[in-house]
């Protein structure tokens, strides 16, 4: 059960716009800092990663809510249409301290590196939650678990530097799984469904 309420997302109360990510010269420099870490370089031989990076940001804008039923240890809830968040869980917090950082960094010449290295976290993050899954018109990867988690700790330094440039006092932390909570605390309702079709029709 979800309850619906308003939950404050950003600590200094503006909106992002995210016209201004999703063009000019940031998602290819996005994708070059991704292919520098050296994990991700045969998928992009199959596929152009920029469709991917431009939709994960929509993470920046992801529903809060407070999560309640059967399973107390879940704290965000993931379907085909949307992602929800439960306050408690840490990615919570952690998204909006990528947010804040994009709100407070000028996009321009100057510190386009640091918007850049914040969107390559938030599409890692992405992948961690289940970019994967769904729509392969944007998410047409299949990357480990173990390529995810290397791709981050390849980035974290870079990304909390931009952090710093933002004048966020917070640093992410170096263990993927620390930012995007336990995995019990995931329920991925469209797969879920996906294997109750498949159960009812045999």
């Amino acid at each position: 059960m979800l309850e619906w309420r308003s939950v404050e997302q950003n600590a200094d109360g503006d909106t992002i716009d995210l016209r201004k990510l999703q063009t000019g010269d940031l998602v290819p420099k996005a994708a070059r800092m991704l292919m520098e870490t050296g994990f991700v370089d045969s998928v992009l031989l199959r596929h152009p990663i920029e469709p991917a990076i431009v939709r994960s940001l929509e993470l920046l804008e992801v529903e809060l809510a407070p999560i309640q039923g059967d399973l107390p240890e879940v704290s965000a809830l993931s379907t085909r249409i949307v992602k929800v968040l439960d306050p408690k869980n840490p990615l919570t917090a952690n998204l909006s301290v990528l947010k804040r950082a994009v709100i407070r960094l000028q996009v321009d010449d100057a510190q386009s590196e640091a918007v850049a290295a914040i969107m390559c976290g938030v599409w890692v993050i992405q992948q961690a939650i289940g970019g994967t899954h769904g729509n392969y018109e944007y998410y047409p990867y299949e990357l480990s678990l173990r390529s995810v988690k290397s791709t981050w700790k390849a980035l974290v330094e870079r990304i909390n530097q931009a952090l710093d440039q933002a004048a966020v006092d917070f640093q992410l932390p170096d263990e993927l799984d620390d930012v995007v909570g336990a995995r019990e605390s995931w329920f991925d309702a469209a797969e879920y469904w996906r294997d109750w079709e498949r159960q009812s029709s045999t």
